[in-house]
């Protein structure tokens, strides 16, 4: 373990002691080394308190003096460091309502959420510090409650959501006590913000293996919670949301179009904090998966459909057509039609035909010239005749045509 940890990081944990203070690192990035994964974050506790702690090390960011945590920036990464404590009340469902620093690891681990998370390592002695279990657990591919799981997920509602999701980050199962408590307090998530529920939501998205962590949301009551409509408004039954999700790759917004498929996207993706470009993104794929079924198979329809979708999106499209009809979302005739349907918009992307308007080979200044008419409405309604016509023949998309058909429409 002690080789897989960046010079920086021990270099801190040195200082630290160097100075008289106790240092370990915590939590997840032990797990993590334990089982032989390079860690993201490196987090460690001490004795120190924090103003201590900006005297040692000549960059802290205070990123949260008030629960004894400021970051150290070091020139290769940063390192969070807090001080050992212990929690009072959970008065709010997510924060303590006061913390004591203290100065004994495994009153500091035994505060922690779950028993694969309780652990300490000091790289400079090599001592792993674990009083509930969490390397027994960690072997037997087990996440437990640490202590009593009512207790835990009762002090911070989002607790449930990290459980189911680092069950699937870890590959491990759900203790039966732990999964009992989570399913009981699943309304206790409620009391969350929207904003915090969506990272959670986006970090269990973005799992490799998202099947299982997809079907304890379901099982557990809290993806109901989440989006209500999955189970109301849905246009799929719950089950083949799940799956079609499950068959994407393991990016965000296709893996959140395939749940949210067959329903109002955009209310749902409101208050997640996902982007407003992100969100536009999810829903314009929804919207166009469902148009996929009624687009009808003539050229002049599809290449309307492609210039409305964008050829840059067509492989997302793709890739949610096949995954809902894996998950048993399309009937075998309308299976068929669809797989048609995208073929031929493959064959369009060469771009031989103008995607709106303005790639006319005329704009708005040679039909008021040519026609001598003034600015306004009309203009713009004539130009969008044309295109519809250089959409059923792009060979129309030549000046002296479109001018000649222009005369012909007799503009107010």
């Amino acid at each position: 373990m002690y080789r897989r940890i960046p010079r920086y990081v021990r270099a801190v944990i040195t200082l630290l002691q160097e100075n008289k203070h106790r240092a370990y690192l915590v939590g997840g990035c032990v797990r993590d080394l334990l089982r032989g994964v390079s860690p993201r974050d490196w987090d460690v506790a001490t004795s120190a308190l924090p103003s201590q702690v900006e005297n040692i090390f000549p960059r802290v960011l205070p990123t949260g003096v008030e629960f004894g945590t400021v970051t150290v920036v070091c020139e290769e990464g940063q390192v969070e460091v807090t001080t050992m404590r212990r929690d009072g009340v959970y008065r709010d469902g997510r924060h303590p309502s006061q913390v004591t620093f203290g100065q004994d690891i495994r009153e500091d681990l035994l505060r922690r959420d779950f028993t694969i998370n309780a652990l300490a390592y000091d790289p400079l002695q090599d001592e792993l510090v674990d009083p509930t279990g969490g390397l027994r657990d960690l072997r037997a591919g087990i996440l437990r409650a640490v202590g009593d799981p009512y207790e835990r997920f009762g002090e911070d509602a989002l607790r449930l959501l990290r459980a189911i999701r680092l069950s699937g980050q870890v590959g491990v199962e759900i203790e039966a006590q732990t999964w009992q408590a989570l399913c009981a307090l699943h309304g206790n998530l409620k009391s969350i913000a929207r904003e915090r529920i969506g990272q959670e939501v986006a970090e269990i998205l973005a799992l490799d293996e998202v099947v299982s962590p997809l079907t304890r949301l379901d099982e557990s009551g809290l993806l109901k919670l989440i989006f209500p409509p999955l189970y109301s408004q849905n246009r799929y039954p719950p089950a083949v949301s799940l799956k079609t999700s499950g068959y994407l790759p393991p990016v965000l917004h296709l893996r959140l179009a395939g749940l949210l498929l067959g329903t109002a996207a955009a209310p749902l993706l409101k208050g997640l904090h996902l982007g407003k470009d992100f969100n536009r993104r999810v829903t314009h794929l929804i919207d166009h998966i469902n148009g996929l079924r009624q687009v009808p198979p003539d050229p002049a329809s599809l290449r309307y459909f492609l210039s409305r979708l964008g050829p840059e999106n067509l492989k997302d499209l793709k890739l949610l057509a096949l995954a809902l009809g894996r998950a048993g979302g399309w009937e075998e005739k309308e299976g068929d039609a669809i797989h048609h349907r995208l073929g031929e918009l493959d064959r369009l992307t060469d771009r031989s035909f103008p995607l709106s308007p303005r790639e006319l080979a005329i704009d708005g200044h040679d039909l008021r010239q040519y026609l001598q008419i003034r600015p306004g409405p009309r203009v713009g309604a004539i130009l969008e005749e044309l295109w519809f016509e250089v959409l059923a023949d792009p060979s129309r998309n030549r000046r002296d045509y479109l001018l000649s058909r222009a005369r012909q429409m007799k503009p107010l």
